[in-house]
């Protein structure tokens, strides 16, 4: 049973496939929304949000490449603009996730 309306302190986004590249996982944004249909605003994105690889740095040949975790929540949804998208390696068979704490409990409506 899905929950119309689950509530929590955590969500932990867990991605098993890419849309079809073999080595890299990618977003543009995630959209959180409450049980008002308002948005979810991460206050602070940096200390809030991890991901697992957190980004494309965590390979040897890169170290300041802009596609960070934290892109996710910056607003810039619909865009094709690397500074403004999360990129990370992607190993068929391990894990690879986000995990978003809020700090405080939130009811969501709607993920986009």
């Amino acid at each position: 049973v899905i929950p119309e309306l689950p509530s929590g302190k955590t969500l932990k986004f867990y991605i098993y496939s890419t849309w079809g590249d073999a080595f890299y996982l990618g977003l543009n944004g995630i959209e959180l929304y409450d049980q008002n249909g308002e948005q979810i605003i991460i206050e602070n994105v940096k200390e809030q949000v991890k991901a697992k690889p957190s980004d494309i740095n965590s390979l040897p040949e890169y170290g300041q490449d802009p596609r960070t975790v934290d892109k996710l929540f910056d607003g810039h949804y619909l865009t094709c603009d690397d500074l403004h998208v999360w990129l990370a390696p992607f190993t068929r068979g391990k894990e690879h996730t986000i995990e978003i704490d809020f700090k405080s409990t939130k009811t969501l409506s709607m993920i986009r």
